[in-house]
């Protein structure tokens, strides 16, 4: 699966789960509903910095958007935890995956072995 396929798909489930159209995405992110539709369908594929307007409009971070189901299963294991630094880390990971599909995979079977020693942080309780 190529990464517009990744990004299309999840760009769609994200609506979905939401049960946002594309019309809500291009308001609540401020693009044109022409742009977020040529995003849907794969005619345009978004730069970093479109895919993190996406993400805002959909209030989830832009790694969301890029990950393959594998990845996004480590995600969903909390291995990439720190919020503060997250959208610069997840921005880098994504160029790598662009630019060294090699080196991306090497990261993300890093992460994968990560996710098998490292317990899902949890948020404390007031």
């Amino acid at each position: 699966m190529s990464h517009t396929d990744d990004y299309i798909r999840n760009l769609c489930s994200e609506l979905q789960q939401r049960g946002m159209t594309q019309a809500d995405l291009a308001e609540q992110s401020g693009m044109s509903r022409q742009i977020v539709s040529q995003y849907i369908t794969g005619k345009t594929i978004p730069r970093v910095d479109s895919l993190g307007v996406l993400a805002a409009g959909l209030h989830i971070p832009p790694a969301v958007l890029i990950m393959s189901p594998e990845d996004r299963a480590v995600w969903d294991l909390g291995v990439i935890v720190d919020a503060a630094h997250l959208q610069d880390d997840l921005m880098t990971i994504y160029d790598v995956k662009r630019r060294d599909p090699e080196l991306y995979a090497l990261i993300m079977t890093l992460f994968r072995k990560l996710a098998g020693k490292t317990p899902r942080p949890t948020n404390p309780t007031p």
